[in-house]
């Protein structure tokens, strides 16, 4: 009896032990199967709280950037130059570096194929930037801002982001670079204190970003390590609550990430021994002490409880930090059409209440928005709207309105917020205060319009002053320049009167090249000058170029040398634009250099891939320039101060018109000069080359042409100088004319006159009774064949870009400015009887 009783208490003992042993074993694995689950759903929590608040700072910088570009596009559209689009960029985005700091963004515009930086780089003519991912991902994806993955800057070294947004013109970005290891704001969010933790933020290639971490490790190597962590996260490897892997320590850690809208990840690790406290010491201690263990356990469990609480409270206040940027919040459910408020307007407290149907809450809100605004506010925000950029996957969608507090209205802004990977039932409808910004953005809005009208008028008033000097000196100077050209062909008078009447041409000479040249900067200013790329011959052209400089070489005593050295002289340009570099360069050698002084013309052809470069140098042994005048050698009007033995003409445009030439053909210009040793220009341009044997036929073609002879002319000219300048010339040249003093004489000689019995009609614009535009729209709806295909040609003292196209808009064919030059006359009648 008593042993059956000693072995019952035996039996009974081992089966305590073994029911405590067992008890113990399921406490440890539960307890920490719980402590693990608990530490998953914090770090979950925080890493989704701090890839929200990277979220919104994100947003912010899209924001920044997509207001910026609707600025520049307003710039461009008004034909603001370079100068005035970095100008604004530099005060737009000072006020942004406010808010972060020096040298956190770095932004810049790609406009007309050249870069705009707000922080010049010498490199920014030469950088490959259709090379690049930003410009390239805002090609892709025009109208939106769009973000890199980190990449090594070309000028700091540093790890840099880029955000670009395209721009209304063609090829055109406004882009800015942001370093992360300078946003103080992207380290303020990455601070949450956890014993042992390590923090990485990565991009959407994992390529770390920015790093928080116990270690002391190179950046390449802390660079690994998260790319490895990334790539593991990705592949599924850390999905479990107990999956975890081991440390530069070879410490098991736990893994929590949360992935942003743009891929970025945050990814945070904690020693396993800082979430189970000391697993191993527990494990021993509980075999040892058997049972008091369990109460231990429990003690354990109920202190690790009370830490895992405060931790989620801490959670719980970062995401309240973030709600405390707007005065309302509302969880709407989708499938139910229910609201749960998270947060409310303290004048809605009583009207909303915690919950209700979202009809409800709408008309609530009807109560405070301002009239006129509530249907478009109802229609944007109803369910059904809302489900719809469900279906269509926009996660952030809103805007600013008028919002009445108490008694006065407000500017606030409402988002609708969607996660897919949280819920896909649920929004948040958030609402923000926002009448303090808004009222500075409208009232800078007003200003930047009041500045641009100024603009318009002060542009519009100095094109209107340009085009009446343009014509009221033009006219006079045809009459100079053409009765020159008459009285010097006609021979009947002394050697000493024919040197007055070329000093009389020469000096009407001069006064065209000052005109011209004023007309050419604003043409190239206001960005209307056009490149007219056709098939023409190099060598030939350099040879008229220097034939024309070739007598004043003799006249001046000066030792003047042309080589050339080109493999294709057929090559596919703009002529005249070539010509006009070369005339600009070659004046300025002579003009600038003394009698027994050489001028080299050197003419080169450089390959490069499918386009041949040909390098033109310009060099002089003249007065030279001296270095601090080089720096403003391209400025207009710019002109050094020099004392020689003779006096020099110029009006001190011609060096920027030929740098604005050169860069409109893609070019470089280079120059070296000392003083009094002289100057040496280096053109480099871009041709293709062209087909030798079209464009020989073309030659031999132009050559055997004489369509001119014999035709019948009615010119319509009021000025009468000009009329028997303009009559006697084309007389000279086998012409038969019919003079009318305005339009309305013009319109009825040719509309008395029987069909096709004129050829060609030349047109003057300013006119008495009715003017050269008027006349050729009513000559072109006349009911007649000839009316419309006869050809009319402008030929007036209004030069600008503005009298060329009212010209074309009128009816006429072709526009030629005063003082008549009749080679390009004669040009231009053959091209259009042909």
């Amino acid at each position: 009896m008593g042993k059956r009783k000693a072995a019952g208490s035996i039996v009974l003992n081992a089966m305590t032990i073994v029911i405590t042993l067992l008890i113990i074993i399921s406490s440890l694995y539960f307890v920490r199967d719980k402590m693990l689950k608990n530490a998953q759903s914090l770090g979950t929590a925080l890493t989704q709280s701090y890839a929200t608040e990277q979220q919104a700072q994100m947003r912010m910088f899209e924001d920044y950037l997509d207001i910026g570009s609707q600025y520049v596009n307003e710039l461009i559209r008004s034909g603001a130059d370079d100068k005035e689009i970095q100008n604004w960029m530099v005060d737009y985005f000072k006020k942004i570096t406010k808010l972060y700091g020096d040298k956190v963004i770095d932004p810049y515009a790609v406009i007309g194929g050249k870069i705009i930086a707000v922080t010049p780089w010498e490199g920014d003519d030469s950088y490959e930037y259709k090379d690049t991912e930003w410009y390239q991902m805002a090609m892709a994806d025009k109208g939106k801002v769009v973000f890199t993955d980190t990449y090594e800057d070309a000028i700091t070294k540093e790890s840099i982001i880029t955000s670009s947004i395209a721009l209304e013109d063609e090829g055109a970005v406004l882009a800015m670079d942001i370093y992360p290891s300078k946003l103080q704001g992207l380290r303020n969010v990455l601070t949450e204190e956890i014993e042992g933790n390590a923090l990485y933020l990565c991009d959407s290639k994992g390529h770390l970003i920015y790093a928080k971490t116990p270690w002391n490790k190179p950046s390449e190597k802390l660079d690994e390590y998260a790319h490895t962590l990334f790539d593991n996260v990705q592949k599924g490897y850390f999905a479990s609550y107990d999956d975890s892997f081991k440390d530069f320590n070879n410490e098991r850690r736990g893994v929590y990430y949360s992935q942003m809208e743009n891929g970025w990840m945050i990814i945070m690790t904690i020693p396993f021994d800082t979430l189970l406290l000391g697993e191993s010491n527990v494990l021993m201690y509980g075999l040892l002490a058997v049972g008091g263990i369990l109460i231990l356990i429990l003690l354990f469990m109920f202190v690790r409880d009370i830490l895992h609480s405060r931790k989620i409270k801490e959670a719980d206040r970062t995401v309240s930090i973030l709600s405390d940027s707007f005065y309302a919040i509302y969880r709407v459910n989708l499938k139910t059409g229910m609201y749960t408020t998270l947060k409310n307007a303290a004048d809605m407290d009583e009207k909303v209440g915690m919950n209700g149907t979202y009809d409800h809450l709408l008309q609530m809100i009807e109560t405070v928005v301002e009239k006129g605004t509530y249907q478009e506010f109802a229609f944007c925000f109803s369910l059904d709207s809302i489900k719809q950029r469900v279906k269509e996957h926009i996660a952030d969608y809103g805007g600013d309105y008028k919002r009445r507090f108490n008694d006065r209205y407000k500017w606030v802004n409402i988002r609708t917020l969607y996660n897919e990977k949280i819920s896909s039932e649920e929004v948040i409808l958030c609402f923000r205060d926002v009448d303090v910004e808004k009222r500075q953005e409208l009232q800078y809005t007003l200003l930047l319009q009041e500045t641009l009208e100024t603009n318009k008028k002060s542009a519009e008033a100095k094109e209107t002053f340009f085009s009446n000097m343009s014509h009221e000196m033009r006219t006079p100077l045809n009459a100079i320049i053409g009765f020159s050209k008459l009285a010097l062909e006609s021979g009947d008078m002394s050697d000493k009167n024919k040197e007055y009447i070329k000093k009389i041409s020469f000096s009407g000479q001069n006064m065209l090249s000052l005109i011209n040249d004023i007309l050419e900067l604003s043409r190239l200013e206001a960005g209307h000058s056009r490149l007219d790329y056709r098939d023409f011959n190099l060598e030939e052209c350099i040879h008229n170029i220097s034939g024309s400089f070739e007598a004043k070489a003799m006249e001046d005593k000066k030792d003047f040398k042309v080589n050339i050295d080109i493999k294709n002289k057929y090559i596919k340009g703009d002529e005249l634009k070539v010509v006009q570099i070369l005339n600009n360069l070659l004046s300025n050698a002579f003009k600038y250099s003394d009698a027994g002084d050489q001028v080299l013309l050197e003419v080169k052809e450089l390959e490069y891939r499918q386009y041949h470069k040909i390098r033109f140098t310009i060099k002089d042994s003249g007065i030279g320039m001296s270095a601090s005048f080089l720096n403003h050698l391209f400025e207009p009007y710019a002109r050094e101060t020099h004392f020689s033995t003779k006096s020099t003409i110029g009006t001190g445009l011609g060096m920027p018109i030929v740098k604005s030439l050169v860069e409109q053909m893609s070019g470089e210009i280079d120059v070296e000069s000392k003083l009094k040793e002289g100057t040496t220009f280096v053109v480099t341009l871009p041709f293709e080359v062209a087909n030798a044997q079209v464009s020989e036929e073309k030659k031999d073609e132009k050559q055997t042409e004489n369509v001119l002879q014999g035709k019948k002319v009615l010119l319509a000219e009021d000025n009468e100088l000009n009329r028997e300048i303009a009559t006697e010339i084309l007389q000279m040249h086998d012409l038969k004319v019919i003079c009318a003093e305005n339009g309305k004489e013009a319109l009825d000689i040719f509309q008395s006159s029987s069909p096709y019995s004129f050829d060609l009609i030349l047109m003057d614009m300013q006119m008495p009774i009715m003017d050269g535009c008027e006349a050729s729209e009513k000559i072109r709806s006349l009911d007649r064949d000839d009316a419309r295909s006869i050809p009319i040609i402008a030929v007036t003292a209004n030069a600008f870009s503005e009298d060329v196209a009212r010209v074309l808009r009128s009816g006429m064919n072709a526009h030629i400015a005063k003082p008549i030059d009749f080679n390009v006359l004669q040009e231009v009648m053959k091209a259009h009887l042909k």
